[in-house]
């Protein structure tokens, strides 16, 4: 399960939590891509031009760092937190349903704990 806490762009001030189930079954790999709306979405009543797409995986419980490659000379270090990540996706990525990206996943003793591409999307 994915949470977030964003914006209510309906309620000026205030945020809203969602859920995003991961039906994902058995047998679960290493590493997997979620699947999460974009944050921010002019339906959401956000102001046009600010929605995000997230890239959010779960990596193995043990990560506390992962670099992600985006493949375009962009990369993002960002911090793993019960075996979640969640971090923004670059503006100019190209969102073709065969993209992937590198992920390398670290323990806190710099161990690598997962070295490999998930799907973009």
């Amino acid at each position: 399960m994915v949470c977030t806490t964003e914006p209510d762009h309906q309620r000026p001030g205030k945020t809203k939590s969602r859920a995003y189930p991961d039906f994902a079954g058995p047998p679960v790999p290493a590493a997997r891509t979620l699947a999460v709306d974009t944050l921010g979405h002019p339906e959401t009543g956000a102001p046009p031009g600010t929605s995000r797409r997230p890239f959010t995986a779960a990596l193995p419980l043990t990560a506390v760092k992962v670099v992600i490659d985006f493949g375009i000379g962009t990369s993002v270090e960002a911090d793993v937190v019960d075996g979640m990540v969640a971090v923004g996706v670059p503006a100019n990525i190209g969102w073709l349903p065969e993209a992937t990206v590198h992920v390398r996943a670290r323990d806190a003793l710099n161990r690598t704990v997962y070295d490999g591409s998930l799907r973009l999307i």
